[in-house]
């Protein structure tokens, strides 16, 4: 921003700098951490606090046959085969 006197002459100028270097930092971190749950060998699912299914990678579709859109929404419930007591679980 610039301040000028009466006469149309600049008579301040305001710059604002803001540093980055975090924030690029967790953002790194974060690209990171999607690559490894993507490329993951093991079935990972990401569940919110009332146990709703928020995500899968792609192990989880491959073993279990459910594709993302699917177990979106779901609970871990929808795994069960009915074979086992709830003790199991």
């Amino acid at each position: 921003m610039t301040l000028r006197d009466g006469e149309g002459r600049v008579s301040a100028a305001v710059a604002f700098v803001t540093d980055l270097t975090e924030r690029q930092r967790t953002d790194e971190r974060l690209r990171q951490t999607a690559v490894v749950f993507d490329n993951a060998a093991e079935g990972v699912m990401i569940t919110d606090a009332a146990t709703r299914i928020l995500s899968v990678n792609r192990a989880f579709c491959d073993i279990t046959g459910y594709t993302e859109a699917e177990v979106q929404g779901q609970t871990p419930a929808l795994l069960r085969s009915g074979r086992h007591d709830r003790q199991f679980y």
